[in-house]
């Protein structure tokens, strides 16, 4: 795939608010990045197709072709994660942490340019955590041409739609299929520290939500990882903690039984949070008679059954 003339043609399609071109596109992109993510990562380009994609993510969901284009954008961005993870052509200039993870403004080289690039799931997590600039780090812009471009002073006041925050999101739940069985440790080290602690601060509900479902969805995905009982406590106190809160949304708790039940079927986890078993026990059985939610009490009920059996 020439990238530049699918750059050309995406943003023409853009324009004229062609989705099916769009979506064709963005399945280009897709195959490329799927094909022969290491090279293109350390394309020109890429920074371009960054710009496109946010700016698709920023556009109201007026309408399902919209929405179809967007998963498309998240997609994309899916695959550039998991090419990171692969591609032996990443070197870490700044680490962050004692234990090698990265910190928000780590960066990475490619070898065979020497340019310097911000990596793109720790650009997508600051988005998630509505840092300061994290929207036009992930355009690919400075902060000064953002403000420029959004007429505005001061890009650090600049806070992400929080439909845009659940679109990253569901760029770390679409990565979590994707990435390979190699990098799965490395990715949990990285996804699971953010999301948990940003859990403890954020009041959206529905960004709340997604964060349970990208953990819901790490622990099913990434099941055969050897490093995932060590997340077992944490993970089992986010799930009892969202069925426990009466005041959380609808889509939290029904994502939290989701994540409790995900855990309780794994049994290397269960051999970790063997002492918390009576306590998980009992909030599931007083969720399953008292949630306002059917569908809620009804995953209460089964799981109850299933681990009382």
């Amino acid at each position: 795939v020439l990238l530049p003339l699918v750059i050309d043609q995406l943003r023409n399609a853009m324009n004229n608010m062609d989705i099916l071109a769009v979506k064709s596109c963005l399945y280009s992109i897709c195959s490329s990045l799927m094909t022969r993510g290491c090279q293109n990562l350390s394309n020109d380009v890429m920074g371009q197709i960054k710009a496109l994609l946010t700016t698709m993510l920023l556009w109201p969901t007026n309408s399902e072709e919209v929405q179809k284009a967007q998963h498309g954008c998240i997609d994309s961005f899916a695959f550039m994660i998991r090419a990171e993870f692969n591609t032996s052509m990443i070197q870490m200039i700044d680490k962050g942490t004692k234990d090698g993870r990265s910190s928000f403004h780590s960066n990475y080289r490619f070898a065979d340019e020497g340019n310097k690039v911000e990596r793109v799931i720790n650009v997508v997590m600051s988005c998630l955590q509505n840092r300061p600039y994290a929207i036009a780090t992930l355009c690919g812009t400075s902060p000064a041409d953002f403000c420029g471009s959004v007429s505005i002073q001061d890009a650090s006041c600049v806070a992400a739609p929080v439909s845009f925050r659940v679109c990253m999101a569901n760029v770390l739940i679409s990565s979590s299929s994707k990435i390979t069985a190699s990098s799965h440790d490395a990715f949990l080290s990285e996804v699971i520290p953010v999301v948990s602690a940003l859990l403890k601060s954020e009041s959206e509900s529905i960004v709340r939500a997604a964060c349970v479902q990208v953990l819901f969805s790490a622990v099913c995905n990434l099941k055969e990882a050897a490093s995932l009982p060590a997340y077992a406590k944490t993970l089992l106190h986010i799930s009892l903690d969202s069925l426990n809160n009466d005041k959380a949304a609808d889509e939290e708790r029904l994502a939290g039984v989701k994540l409790l039940a995900a855990l309780l079927v794994h049994e290397s986890i269960l051999k970790e949070v063997g002492s918390s078993l009576v306590n998980a026990l009992q909030v599931l059985s007083r969720v399953s008679r008292a949630d306002p939610l059917p569908e809620v009490r009804k995953l209460c009920e089964q799981l109850l059954s299933c681990v009382s059996s």
